[in-house]
């Protein structure tokens, strides 16, 4: 009887999990720990799309080799990076959205729409002063 209410159990969480992996979710995210001393600044996110079948295993690899570049000094090693991933991968990491923000203090809210199986990157980009 456990045995049997046990399994059940995760059949039931199987079948929904593989009803919301073709969903689209709308997700707000936290960022925060932000050095950013405040101020304007561009809000870029860029999609790896599902279409191309190796983008969505690639994301640890991403993850990895972008946490060690800083953001200001390393711009085109990034750029780098994107365009190793779409070559190896034959994906897509188009720009979906750029805007400004204004960021106070040392967090910003997101809210964004993950599409499935794809792997998402925001980018903020401080505003040159002029």
């Amino acid at each position: 009887g456990e045995v049997a209410k046990k399994v059940t159990g995760v059949i039931d969480v199987a079948r929904v999990a593989m009803q919301r992996v073709h969903q689209v979710a709308q997700v707000n995210v936290a960022l925060t720990g932000l050095k950013t001393g405040g101020g304007n600044w561009t809000y870029e996110e860029y999609v790896i799309d599902k279409d191309h079948a190796n983008s969505y295993s690639q994301r640890g690899r991403i993850a990895e080799q972008a946490a060690s570049l800083d953001p200001r000094r390393d711009q085109q090693q990034m750029q780098k990076i994107r365009d190793i991933v779409n070559e190896r991968t034959g994906a897509d990491a188009g720009r979906i959205v750029s805007k400004p923000v204004t960021i106070e203090g040392s967090s910003h809210a997101v809210t964004t729409t993950l599409q499935p199986n794809s792997v998402h990157l925001i980018v903020l980009r401080r505003v040159a002063s002029r």
